[in-house]
């Protein structure tokens, strides 16, 4: 199936991170619901990656900032939320109640939250057939793996080997050297004050790199729909952390 029409109304996406989109994650999915199907299934679990992190914000004392497939409250108060999400939530509460101190729980715990989203964009992905998603997701959680074993080892602890299901493997890119992106982390991490916005700007730089990379163009394919949302959201991200330094810089 093409998505011509959808792509005529989406926005064109800028190619500078920071450039500003012309559309809030809202409306976005708001357009892929009225196309329902296949479109409206994917847009959603795309978008619920961006609350996750909003989620992950309100842990550091940030606020949510802006969302995507639930409200602001939803994530602050943790209502309305799919099975999968409220079960890992559940398990990120055991989670806490196993390791030690408050940076341990958010380690431990959103990794489980993760590994849950994961999970359940690679079945998604696999019932949908949307090649791209099985090429990203590997990627993407590797790299995420990455980060959060650096974490860990900063601590002196160990995080728990993602679960993949059957027919995974064959995607996975374990070949991809994600050492650079660890070192350039710590030397983020040794400068100290507001480090996770440098961070979080780093690694939304690499994922839209490779998000590039692995993209189909001009096909107007259900893949090129999902390497345009999984875009999109990241430039997202980008432009969040954006509009928190400048505030910052004008307190």
């Amino acid at each position: 199936m093409a998505y011509e029409y959808l792509f005529a109304a989406l926005p064109t996406l800028p190619r500078q991170p920071g450039a500003g989109l012309k559309i809030d994650a809202h409306k976005i999915i708001e357009m892929c619901d009225d196309e329902g199907g296949v479109a409206a299934r994917i847009a959603r679990a795309l978008g619920m990656s961006f609350d996750l992190r909003a989620m992950e914000r309100i842990s550091r004392g940030t606020g949510p900032g802006e969302t995507a497939v639930f409200e602001a409250k939803q994530i602050e108060e943790r209502f309305g939320l799919p099975e999968w999400l409220s079960s890992a939530l559940e398990d990120m509460n055991v989670a806490a109640s196993e390791r030690r101190g408050e940076d341990a729980v958010k380690i431990y715990g959103f990794e489980k939250i993760w590994m849950a989203y994961y999970a359940e964009l690679w079945r998604i992905a696999c019932e949908t057939g949307a090649v791209f998603l099985q090429r990203w997701i590997p990627w993407d959680w590797g790299l995420r793996r990455a980060v959060a074993a650096h974490r860990a080892s900063t601590m002196k602890a160990e995080i728990e080997d993602a679960q993949w299901q059957a027919g995974a493997d064959e995607y996975l890119e374990w070949a991809y050297d994600y050492r650079p992106a660890v070192d350039a982390l710590i030397s983020i991490e040794e400068r100290g004050f507001d480090a996770w916005r440098r961070r979080d700007g780093l690694l939304a730089s690499m994922r839209l790199a490779r998000a590039r990379e692995l993209a189909p163009e001009y096909t107007f394919t259900l893949d090129e729909f999902a390497s345009y949302l999984v875009q999109f959201f990241i430039l997202k991200e980008v432009e969040y952390i954006g509009e928190n330094i400048q505030h910052k810089a004008h307190r």
